[in-house]
This record gives structure tokens, C-alpha cells and sequence, in this order.
């Protein structure tokens, strides 16, 4: 018996010691890009990303690099690529051949590797022409590279240098010449004008290149063995953006792109700039990636930023706000960042595992306190006074914040502490304990008393509330006037691990009951599990002002209190909560210590992707022969052995996308693949009439 399936797609929906960059990560031969010297990428209509690079040309989704090659290809290197109206990707090699992208492989269009110049720089405009700058010559063909046309041609002197770059733009061809300059071909009337006369010595110009955002067209122009660089703004004459100097030997500029806000970014041998035309000057703090040779940059559909190196791969940056500080692995730091605490001054005072005490301010890291001391160990809390700064590592150091010098070290090895009236009070591994605040002043350690020898890891007070309550490894107590109580919950221990205090209540994180709340001193639900966040793999907690940060291992959610809104930060956005260690938030920035520096974000940075990801049938085979997705396929009893792979392109997931697919008249729910496992098996299906469905969730 025929069985019909019908196929129907749905769409449903480190870089220098104290550097400090946005956070990225690299795509490069390690993790499967064909050469680590890339120069330039296109998104295509559907989402691809193409990749010109040393070894070839590229197609990338995700998951796979899929290359493309002619027989005929005479250079392997790839560059220049293009994208014409009807979506095809065009580009070129070092040897004169042009090529267009058709099906699995790459056509030649034009080759011109036996001239005496093989650059051939090429475009295509809104008529499918295809314009060639080769030697003196400016050539126009059709789509196919047939019915040549000589548009403009130059005498060939002694020493003649060549025509180098070429841009289709609003009904013009746009093309320049080493030493010479710019000109312009009016294709409705056939004339040829030259642009840079009487504004700029054009002679001093050897490279150029060519830009296009927001409806304008922009260009560099680089002096001939100077390291200057000129930006312009190409209309009926040349426009003088800026001009920028980059220092040092065999320094240039590359190339100018725009993000998809229209911000410029000059990409140069020394790293990515984002100017500020009409300052004339860059910045070398302001550099991305310095010291890297970044040839390109490109924000795909999604806002990932990806800049090309020479030598390195790609830099990926998921979003430009997420801030990552390293401090560098000199003997006085340490990337291993342990606590955090944002002060009062505006700077950030940050605790290193090693017990290194460090101050980032006005964006630079120094030593702070007088003193390092091979006693101290990981820095496990910073607390600030009015006149103080106290720190726990393994020594209790209490810091003058005026002179930096340290008053008073005593050996209390606080896990957590807190300063309640006239007492600090602290847990240890091994003890509760308290000292009268005026000894610490005095430096007087005597006064230091232990109420209860048992350990614990985390205490807390409340506002208006006389008691210090202790997580304790036998349970959870208050303490006051001398006397311990233990709090349990319907007569049981509970086994308190971080504490973090709002207003009059404390969210405690227990390691036998998920996350609770004190109030009143009584032990309730927290809550958490309705608003979607998972309670029993929540490892520490956080509070400041109306927000509490919540910490698994795999993401940092941040509730809004008076709202009940909640984000959801992972390891896909730059966020790996596994790093995380402390963590402080003041006036709109989070502050993260982590295992790999500190790191700060906005609170409203975005943490969810709101692009819909495309989906495409990629082919359908029934027992191993290809089958036109255009078509009902008919299947008889013996052969319904049937494959149909599909794919989509989701960047910003990192792989951790994933699809759902059914057969609609068969199943009621759908089934989840991973995004990495894009194809669906039916090796035995029932008489009847099916609709294949699939959906890319990000």
C-alpha cells in the first residue's frame, strides 16, 4: 500500500597583563576552523557565515565548516566576498579568479591569472553587472562573465601602477588608483571623473578601501609608507573625516566596517579601534584586542561581534557590555579572583585565592595595604566601615582605607563575619566567635571569645533583630545574650551553606532542603521553584538594594523582589556561573569575582535571545537515494526507511539550541534533538498520509 508523506516546513519560534575587553571567544583551528589566517566574513539571507581564509572559502554554521572548491582553482586563498540581490556569494583569489557560489562548488565567472596584474577586484551592482578593476583597465560583463565591456582604460607607462578597489554605489562605479587616487563612472552618461583633484595630494596614497552604512559611502586612504591613515566621506567630491596615525613598524589599517547600530570600527594590525571622527587620535586603551592583526569585523543577525585575525582565527564577542578584567600572573596577582566588594569611593577592592588584596581603580589594579604576608590564604570576605577595610584570609585584616596600612591581623580564619552594634562576630571551620569592635581598633586579639567550638560556614543578622543567626555543620542557630537556640523545620536540622539578607528576611541556602527563608525566626519556603528557578542546585545567594542574585552551576538568575521578574544569565552570554565566587552590585553594574578575573555587566544587559532561528529542509533520503523536497514522497511497505535532515543557525546558543520534530498525524508530542543532531529516522511507519514538522528552539 502508498503511504504519501507530505514534507511541510514550519517556522516556529587574554590578551595583555591588567587588560581589560569585553568577553569573547576564539573560533580557530582547535575547534575545527580550516586556517587560523582569516580576512573576511559574510552572513548570507539565510544565516550562514562565510569565511574567506588562508585555506579557502567557508560556510559555517554553527557545528560545521562545509568548504568550496573549483577543479580549476588555482589559488587556494579566499577574500573579497560578496553578496548580489538574489542572495549568491561571490568572491576571489589572489590569482586573478573570480567565482560565484553555485550548489556544492565554486564557479569561475572570470580568470584572469595570466595578466600581468592578477588583482581583479570586483562588484556587482543592482543589475547583476559584474565590474572589474584589473591593471589599467575597468571592464563590465554580465552575471555569467560574458559580453565584455572595456568602460575605461589608461595607457600603460613605465612603472604604472594599477587600479585596486571597486564599489558599485547609487548608480556609480567608484574605483582608485595607487599614487593616482579616486574616480567615479557615471553609468548613464559614460563619463569619468576624478574625485581627489584640488583637495588632496593623492600621490602620497597607496592603499585604499571602500565602506558602505547608512545609505554612505566611506573610504580609506592610507600615505605611502607613513602609517597614516585617512578617513573620508565619498560624495560628488572627497570629504575629510579623520586622519589617524598608527604607531610603530609595519602598522596599517586594514579595513573600516560598521556594527548594525552604524557605529564604525577600524580594524587594524594592531587589534580593532572604535573612532570617534573629529578626534584625530586613537587611544591605544581603546583597542580590542591589542597587539592582534584584526582584518575584519562583522555583527551578525543575532549582534555577535566577530573580528578576523591574521594569525589567531576569529574573536567572537557575544555582547560588547559584558566586561572581563584580567590582573594578570605577575607574582603580586592572580587571575583567581575570590571576593569582591564595590566601596564607597567607586573603586573595587578585589581578594585574590593567594590572599593578595587589589584596588581597580579609575580602570587600573594596584596592591592595596601596605603589606603581602605569605600567612594569608584565599580572601573569603570584604567588609567595609566608615574608616575601614576588613578582610578574611586566614588572618582577619583590619585595614586603614586613608594610609592603607594594616592595624590589625588576627588569626580568626572567618569563613563569614558580619559587624552587629559594638561586636564582630565570625564562623570558622572550626569555632564561632567574637570581638568587641574597639579591639579591633587597638589591635588587641586578647578579646577575641569563642562561645561554641563547633564549625560552620555562613551567619547573618536583621534589622531590628537582637539575635546573630549561625549556619553550624550540626544545624541552624541563633545566638544572643550568651544563649544558642536551634531553628529547625518541622523539628528537623537544617544545614545552612550562604546566607544572603533582605530588608527583614534571610534566603538561606541549605544543602538538605533547596533554598528556604528566615522571618521572624521561623523557617518557611522560599519560593523559588514557582518563579523557575531551580532550589536545590542553587550553590550561593546574593543581595543588594531590591534584587537577589542566585548562583547554580549552570546559571546566575537575578530576581527582581518588588516585580518577581526574573533573567537568567548563562555561560552562552559570556556568564559562567560555575566561575563565580562573590559578587557585589552598585548603581546598575553587577561586579562578578571568578576564577578568571572580575568581570562586570549592566543589570540590563540582555540575557535572552529574541531572534527567531531560520529552519530549512537540508535533504531527504529513502533508503540511501537523494529525493527532491518538492515533491509527495511515496512509500511502499518494503521501502519507508526514511531520513530527512534539516538545519538552522543559531550563534549566540553556542550549540545548545536544540529541535523538536513529529510527523503531525502520528504524533501528538514532539521530539527533541539536539542542535548538533539535525536529522529525523522513520524506519518503520504505518499506512497513512504525514506531514513532517520541525521547529529550532534557541
Amino acid at each position: 500500500m502508498l503511504k504519501p508523506l507530505f514534507i511541510v516546513l514550519v517556522l516556529l519560534f587574554s590578551l595583555r597583563l591588567l587588560g581589560q575587553h569585553p568577553y569573547y571567544y576564539k573560533i580557530d583551528d582547535e575547534t575545527g576552523l580550516p586556517s587560523n589566517e582569516v580576512y573576511e566574513l559574510l552572513q548570507d539571507d539565510f544565516g550562514y557565515v562565510w569565511i574567506g581564509c588562508d585555506a579557502g572559502l567557508f560556510r559555517y554554521d554553527g557545528f560545521r565548516f562545509k568548504g568550496y572548491t573549483n577543479a580549476k582553482q588555482n589559488g587556494k586563498s579566499i577574500s573579497y566576498l560578496r553578496k548580489d540581490k538574489k542572495g549568491r556569494i561571490w568572491c576571489k583569489n589572489f590569482n586573478g579568479q573570480i567565482y560565484r557560489v553555485e550548489g556544492d562548488s565554486l564557479r569561475i565567472i572570470i580568470d584572469n591569472s595570466g595578466l600581468e596584474s592578477t588583482i581583479s577586484q570586483f562588484a556587482i551592482d543592482e543589475n547583476l553587472e559584474l565590474w572589474v578593476a584589473n591593471c589599467n583597465i575597468i571592464e563590465c560583463y554580465d552575471e555569467n562573465g560574458k559580453n565584455k565591456k572595456i568602460i575605461y582604460e589608461e595607457k600603460k607607462t613605465k612603472n604604472q601602477s594599477h587600479f585596486q578597489e571597486i564599489i558599485c554605489f547609487n548608480n556609480y562605479v567608484y574605483f582608485t588608483k595607487s599614487g593616482i587616487g579616486l574616480f567615479r563612472y557615471n553609468k548613464q552618461n559614460g563619463k569619468v571623473n576624478f574625485l581627489s583633484a584640488g583637495f588632496v595630494k593623492s600621490s602620497i596614497y597607496t592603499r585604499f578601501n571602500f565602506s558602505v552604512s547608512s545609505g554612505r559611502l566611506f573610504m580609506i586612504a592610507e600615505k605611502f609608507d607613513q602609517h597614516v591613515f585617512t578617513v573620508f566621506e565619498v560624495k560628488d567630491s572627497l570629504h575629510k573625516l579623520d586622519e589617524y596615525e598608527l604607531k610603530g613598524e609595519n602598522k596599517r589599517a586594514y579595513y573600516l566596517c560598521f556594527d548594525r547600530d552604524e557605529q564604525p570600527w577600524l580594524c587594524t594590525t594592531n587589534g580593532a579601534y572604535k573612532p570617534d571622527f573629529g578626534s584625530a587620535k586613537l587611544v591605544d586603551n581603546n583597542f580590542l584586542f591589542q597587539g592582534e592583526k584584526i582584518s575584519f569585523m562583522m555583527q551578525d543577525k543575532e549582534g555577535n561581534y566577530w573580528f578576523t585575525s591574521l594569525h589567531n582565527g576569529i574573536f567572537v564577542v557575544p555582547d560588547m557590555n559584558l566586561i572581563r578584567k584580567t590582573t594578570g600572573n605577575s607574582t603580586l596577582t592572580t587571575n583567581n579572583v575570590s571576593a569582591i566588594k564595590k566601596l564607597q569611593n567607586g573603586s573595587v577592592l578585589l581578594g585574590t585565592y593567594s590572599g593578595k588584596l587589589l584596588l581597580d581603580k579609575n580602570g587600573a589594579i594596584h596592591p592595596f595595604a601596605d603589606k603581602f604576608d605569605d600567612r594569608y590564604s584565599t580572601v573569603k570576605k570584604i567588609q567595609e566601615t566608615d574608616e575601614y577595610i576588613l578582610a578574611s584570609r586566614i588572618f582577619l585584616s583590619v585595614i586603614h582605607k586613608s594610609t592603607g596600612r594594616e592595624v590589625l591581623s588576627c588569626r580568626l580564619n572567618a569563613r563569614d563575619f558580619l559587624i552587629k552594634e559594638d561586636t564582630l562576630f565570625s564562623v570558622s571551620s572550626a569555632a564561632f566567635s567574637k570581638i568587641p569592635v574597639s579591639g579591633l581598633v587597638s589591635a588587641d586579639c586578647d578579646k577575641v571569645s569563642i562561645p561554641r567550638r563547633v564549625g560552620g560556614k555562613a551567619l547573618c543578622s536583621l534589622p531590628g533583630d537582637r539575635h546573630v543567626y549561625i549556619g553550624f555543620t550540626d544545624g541552624f542557630y541563633s545566638y544572643c545574650d550568651g544563649k544558642f537556640e536551634e531553628i529547625t523545620l518541622n523539628n528537623d536540622p537544617i544545614y545552612v551553606q550562604h546566607v544572603a539578607v533582605h530588608e527583614n528576611e534571610a534566603w538561606l541556602v541549605t544543602s538538605n532542603r533547596g533554598v528556604m527563608k528566615l522571618t521572624n525566626g521561623k523557617i518557611f519556603p522560599s519560593g523559588l521553584d514557582k518563579l523557575g528557578i531551580k532550589e536545590r542546585e542553587v550553590k550561593a545567594l546574593y543581595s543588594k538594594e531590591h534584587y537577589l542574585f542566585v548562583v547554580n552551576n549552570n546559571l546566575l538568575y537575578i530576581l527582581n523582589l518588588k516585580t518577581q521578574n526574573v533573567f537568567a544569565y548563562s555561560s552562552i552570554t559570556g556568564i559562567n556561573p560555575k566561575d563565580i565566587t562573590d559578587l557585589d552590585y552598585h548603581n546598575g553594574i553587577v561586579y562578578l569575582a571568578t576564577n578568571k578575573g572580575m568581570s562586570t555587566f549592566p543589570l540590563n544587559m540582555k540575557w535572552y535571545n529574541d531572534v527567531q532561528p531560520p529552519i530549512k529542509l537540508d535533504r531527504v533520503m529513502l533508503s540511501d537515494s537523494l529525493i527532491p523536497m518538492d515533491s509527495i514522497i511515496h512509500l511502499t511497505y518494503r521501502n519507508n526507511n526514511l531520513h530527512i535532515e534539516f538545519i538552522s543557525v543559531a550563534f549566540r546558543s553556542r550549540g545548545a539550541f536544540f529541535y523538536e520534530y513529529r510527523l503531525k498525524e502520528l504524533d501528538t508530542a514532539w521530539t527533541l534533538t539536539k542542535g548538533s543532531e539535525n536529522y529525523a529516522v522513520f524506519s518503520s511507519l504505518p499506512p497513512g498520509k504525514f506531514t513532517f514538522e520541525v521547529r529550532a528552539v534557541n
